[in-house]
Order: structure tokens, then C-alpha cells, then sequence
């Protein structure tokens, strides 16, 4: 577990001294995928790090089996999923208990989660995985490490940025489909299966991609003006002619997230579409540029905004300018917004997705992920391409 015997691991058990917590117990798959590299399979995994002693990953004996563990990583593994086996809980209660601890760090106030492979069933830690922890380790003081996980989140590590080159490459895969299906007659409904298709038909294998998902919202036509939503369902509607089409498409690849937005048009592109087109891919560009260390988020929402008015469109862009992603499709750190305190680091992860909406001439996003580096910022999903 080299990487985080290393950095990762120093960096998290000052975290614990600072909170003056003695172990942290972790069992959303998102952090347990963060501070040691295995992706749990169905989520009842969990993660025992102690601020002085050596990492401990419980698992079900399917996934050890199924070579899902990284190597160098201790762990211990329960039997679940026959009917004579114990509840998950059970199992790691008693694989937890003997341990003793006066403050231990749980993920009391994670509201945003994401899933496990199993996507279509989230678990999370609530009431019952507290009572287990206090079971556990009797007399201990459980106290919330939401905020200091989502810190360590923040900074990505390499075996990170290699994961999260992984899931560009499979997200890559959707938007060739988005763009080969976009045309007159199509609905939206069969554009979202096209996509959602090669995602997993396409990603799965690619490199050493063992676990897909691609999660494809479409919108065609006078609906794309209302793409700045945070959510909206495709129809049977049926594309017409010169009508806009825009994608927002969510990948996961072995538990590391994509998020990008793309648009085209079916047909030919008008001028004002070519002219709208042309200020959110300099607004990108600008946001881009402005995302170096030791920037505030707001500067870089600041730069999207400033690019947008010089083409007269800034008040048709109502939403953020980008937000942390990696591991879950939105991250809270760093928030690229007008408010944003979040300054940004070497190693955040992020998307930039300025886009403008008028029931003139409907919604145009592009969204883009960069990880900002020593000099500057560097796209980690393939560049937009033009409509020609």
C-alpha cells in the first residue's frame, strides 16, 4: 500500500491528531476507495484507520475472493450473502471489537453519497452503523469526520489522477455515441440508451477497467433551455431538425467519477447557434486559465462570467461555475461560485461548466474536467469538439 503508507496516510493521521481523534471507521465506498485504493463491490465494506497503527479493511469473503483487495493492504473478511450467515454488522462488530478508543471519527453527516458497482441500492452509515461502532468500542465518543474527510478528498493522489484518466477514456466512449446518434427523428429516450450503452459495452476493459456505469440526462430542443436544473428526465420527444441536443453525462470506472456536458445540433448550426457555441468555449477556455493554486473559486467563477458578458450572455448563465468531482460525481471542495471561499490546491480535481439558457435560442454547457496543477490547469476529459 505504497501510496498510502506514504503521503496520504501521513497527511490523514495529522488530520486525526488535529481532531483529536484517536481511529476513524469509514464504510462508504467513496472513502474507503480514497485511503486505500479498493472500491468495495456492494458497500458493506468498512475501513478502520487508526491515528497509530496499520490500516484495517473488513470485507465480504466474495470480494477478497473475486481479487477486488489491493495488495499490501491487512484485512479481515466476513461470510455474507448465504442465509446462514450473520448480518454484515454482526460480522464486523465482532472483527472490530477489542479495540479501545476514547474519540473515534465516523461519517455521521455525509447526505450526498455515492453508490457502490451494486448502484441501484445505496448504503450509508445512520443509526445503526453507530450503534454497531458504540457496541464496538464501548465508552468511545463518536464524533463527526464528514468535514475532514472531505478535506483529504479534495487533493487527489496519483493513483487518483490515474483512475480519473481511466473514467475520461470510458466517458469519452458515451459522448462518440451522443454525438453519432444526434440527428433529426431520434428521441431522447434512444440517445440516452445509445450512450448508457457504450459506456458499459466500450468501457468495460478498457485499460484495466473492471466496473462501469454511465448515468445520461438529455434534453432536445426548447427543453434544453431549463438544462441549467440540477436534474431532468428524458422523453420520447423526437428531435427535429436544427433543434439543439445537450448531454449531461455522469461515468463511474472502479469507483472513480466523470461528469461532462456536451451539445450538438441536428442539422446544420444557425449563427447565433455557432455565436453562443463560440462564448461558452472561450468562457471554458477563461475558467480554465484562471484555475491555478492559490485562486479562489470565486476568481475562476469570476473569470467564466467576465468572458460571458464581453459576448453579452452573462445574464443568462444562473448557475456555478464548477465543483469538485472525483470521487462522486459532485464534490464539495472546491466550489467554483460567485460565494466560493475554497482556494484551490495542487492536485483538486474539478469541472468548469459555464452555459447560457434563453428560450431564444435554448441552453448550450459544456463541461470539462481539469486538475489543477503546478503551472496551471490540465483537462482530464477529452476536449469538447466543434461542430463541423
Amino acid at each position: 500500500m505504497d501510496e498510502v503508507e506514504g503521503e496520504r496516510l501521513v497527511r490523514m493521521r495529522r488530520r486525526l491528531a488535529e481532531e483529536g481523534l484517536d481511529a476513524l471507521v469509514c464504510r462508504l465506498p467513496e472513502n474507503v476507495l480514497c485511503l486505500t485504493g479498493y472500491w468495495p463491490l456492494s458497500g458493506v465494506s468498512f475501513l478502520m484507520l487508526p491515528r497509530d497503527g496499520d490500516p484495517l479493511v473488513i470485507a465480504p469473503a466474495t470480494e477478497a475472493e473475486a481479487g477486488l483487495l489491493p495488495c499490501g493492504v491487512a484485512y479481515a473478511v466476513f461470510p455474507w450473502g448465504r442465509v446462514s450467515d450473520p448480518a454484515p454488522l454482526a460480522s464486523v462488530r465482532g472483527l472490530l471489537a477489542g479495540r479501545r478508543f476514547s474519540r473515534l471519527g465516523w461519517e455521521g453527516d455525509f447526505e450526498a453519497v455515492a453508490p457502490a458497482h451494486v448502484a441501484g441500492e445505496v448504503l450509508v452509515p445512520a443509526h445503526s452503523t453507530a450503534a454497531m461502532l458504540q457496541e464496538a468500542f464501548p465508552g468511545a465518543v463518536l464524533a463527526d469526520a464528514t468535514a475532514l474527510l472531505s478535506r483529504e478528498r479534495a487533493v487527489k493522489m496519483p493513483r487518483d489522477i490515474d483512475g480519473l484518466r481511466r473514467v475520461a477514456a470510458v466517458a469519452e466512449r458515451g459522448v462518440l455515441a451522443f454525438e453519432a446518434s444526434v440527428r433529426p427523428g431520434v428521441t431522447e429516450a434512444e440517445v440516452v440508451a445509445a450512450v448508457e450503452g457504450a459506456v458499459v459495452r466500450e468501457g468495460l476493459g478498457l485499460g484495466s477497467v473492471r466496473s462501469v456505469r454511465g448515468f445520461a440526462q438529455v434534453l432536445s430542443g426548447p427543453r434544453t433551455a431549463a438544462a441549467w436544473g440540477p436534474a431532468y428526465l428524458a422523453t420520447q420527444r423526437r428531435v427535429e431538425t436544427g433543434e439543439l441536443v445537450l448531454l449531461e453525462l455522469a461515468t463511474v470506472a472502479d469507483g472513480y467519477w466523470s461528469d461532462v456536458t456536451r451539445v450538438r445540433v441536428a442539422g446544420s448550426p444557425t449563427g447565433r447557434q455557432r455565436a453562443v457555441r463560440a462564448a461558452v468555449d472561450a468562457a471554458v477556455r477563461a475558467a480554465t486559465a484562471a484555475a491555478r493554486p492559490g485562486v479562489e473559486g470565486a476568481a475562476v467563477d469570476a473569470a467564466a462570467r467576465t468572458s460571458l458578458a464581453e459576448a453579452g450572455l452573462d445574464t443568462s448563465f444562473p448557475h456555478h461555475t464548477g465543483h469538485g468531482v472525483g470521487f462522486r460525481y459532485h464534490e464539495p471542495i472546491p466550489w467554483l461560485h460567485p460565494r466560493s471561499p475554497d482556494v484551490l490546491e495542487e492536485g483538486m480535481v474539478c469541472t468548469i461548466e459555464p452555459g447560457v439558457y434563453s428560450e431564444d435560442f435554448g441552453g448550450v454547457r459544456v463541461e470539462e474536467n481539469v486538475i489543477v496543477g503546478p503551472a496551471g490547469s490540465e483537462r482530464l476529459s477529452v476536449p469538447a469538439r466543434g461542430w463541423e
